[in-house]
């Protein structure tokens, strides 16, 4: 599995696709490790994240 480097706090800001949120949310064993850190930071407010509407629309649409 790859890694996840977050930027250096107040530096920018994260795009978050629709699968991170998904897997994030269900706390798939194979990624959660790997995005914790990344809520952890949101949490810590050391980094923003940042979304689209699509990502809400494919969020919320269910799989098909």
């Amino acid at each position: 599995m790859g890694s996840l480097t977050l930027p250096k706090a107040s530096s920018g800001s994260i795009y978050l696709d629709t699968d991170a949120l998904i897997y994030s949310v269900e706390r798939v064993p194979q990624y959660w490790p790997l995005l914790e850190p990344l809520w952890s930071a949101l949490q810590s407010r050391l980094t923003v994240i940042a979304g689209s509407e699509l990502l809400v629309i494919e969020s919320l649409t269910g799989a098909i």
